[in-house]
């Protein structure tokens, strides 16, 4: 029983820590749906739908991506070219190991295209909305 004691004495700081955190843990719901602490946060990003985005002439424009870009990640700007050269498309932008391509014609069967012959992936220019 000592030993408890002892054990207690030299731990209450974590002990009262822990119990503080179950408490406002508690309060928050998330002992009954841990994803509800979190979900304000995941709510707040969403993408723009057809008739929110406004495209960049300043009218309204359609599709939650911007219709004539891809992007894609790579390691410098000349394997950015090399993949621009092999696909056909402009290099508009390389910027942190993203990069912009222009295309002409239909965004999703370029990317298609791409995966049929093992080409380096590219995806659509998405467009997301904070709050």
């Amino acid at each position: 029983m000592k030993k408890i004691h002892v054990l207690m004495a030299k731990y209450r700081w974590v002990i009262i820590a822990a119990v503080c955190v179950a408490i406002g843990l508690a309060a928050f719901g998330w002992f009954n749906n841990p994803t509800r602490l979190f979900s304000p946060v995941k709510d707040s990003f969403r993408s723009i739908g057809d008739s929110e985005r406004p495209d960049r002439e300043g009218g309204r424009g359609g599709g939650s991506y911007v219709p004539d870009e891809l992007v894609g990640t790579f390691d410098d700007e000349e394997q950015a070219k090399a993949c621009a050269e092999l696909y056909g498309i402009e290099l508009l932008s390389f910027s942190y190991g993203v990069a912009v391509f222009k295309v002409e014609g239909d965004p999703k069967e370029l990317i298609a295209k791409g995966k049929e012959n093992g080409w380096p992936e590219l995806s659509l220019n998405h467009i997301f909305q904070a709050f």
